[in-house]
């Protein structure tokens, strides 16, 4: 269904919501000067959710009105491929009412993300914001004011971050069992790391998952986070941090488009 994030407008493509997951999804620039990305699946060859910036100026009105006149507009989309990698695509669209023809670019610039021990980094933040553009933030649901501890989520699968960007159920579980094993550090807004530790962890089993009265979708990591950090604490307790924010850092190796 249609989100308002805070700051993007998400809309999906009418009959496609929900039949996607899985699915390898990439993210594609309709128009930067407009703010318009959308969510290409690659397994279906097809746009599956829009997203649209509202500080462009864009609203849930605006937002639907554009996708209703689009979607009917639209004939066909083709694939242009960058070397060596099929996700990194542009997509060649051509409209049947007067066959004009629109590039969609790829989100970012081609590159091989690559996620292993020794160059995956992560940490948890608490982050006052929502909607950064290297980070998924999701909200705190619980306190335990006695015990200092923070219940919430930490990341949901298939779901739009600021940039655009989703991360996949599977990928999900690699990051919750990797940061489990390996990481373990709880950082504040991204830049030093704080007195905490992540004492629950788990990831959704199933659709409608109640967790202190948030209805979990399947492959959603949530848990808690005791805090020992006085400063940090006090921050939680009055409002001012309200979010967790995992951030997950790869290497990027630029490769170039086939001739």
């Amino acid at each position: 269904m249609p989100e308002d994030t805070g700051k993007l407008i998400r809309i999906p493509v009418p009959g496609e919501e929900g039949k996607h997951s899985g699915h390898k999804i990439r993210t594609i620039v309709i128009s930067d000067d407009k703010g318009i990305k959308a969510l290409y699946c690659i397994d279906d060859k097809k746009i599956i959710t829009y997203l649209f910036a509202k500080n462009k100026g864009w609203d849930m009105s605006k937002a639907k009105e554009w996708v209703a006149s689009h979607t009917k507009r639209e004939k066909k989309l083709e694939e242009v491929h960058v070397d060596q990698m099929p996700e990194f695509m542009k997509i060649i669209c051509t409209y049947q009412d007067d066959g004009s023809v629109e590039i969609f670019l790829p989100n970012t610039d081609p590159f091989i993300l690559e996620k292993s021990i020794e160059n995956f980094t992560m940490g948890i933040a608490f982050d006052g914001s929502s909607g950064t553009e290297d980070s998924e933030e999701e909200e705190v649901l619980k306190l335990d004011k006695q015990k200092q501890i923070v219940y919430g989520i930490f990341l949901v699968p298939d779901k739009a971050d600021y940039d655009g960007d989703v991360i996949s159920a599977e990928d999900i579980e690699k990051v919750a069992h990797q940061f489990n094993a390996e990481y373990r550090t709880i950082d504040e807004m991204h830049k030093s790391i704080i007195a905490a530790e992540i004492v629950e962890s788990a990831i959704a089993w199933s659709d409608d998952m109640d967790f202190y009265g948030k209805k979990l979708k399947k492959g959603t990591w949530f848990g808690a986070i005791k805090i020992n950090d006085p400063d940090v604490w006090a921050k939680v307790l009055s409002g001012e941090y309200k979010a967790f924010s995992v951030r997950i850092a790869g290497t990027r190796e630029p490769i170039k488009e086939a001739s």
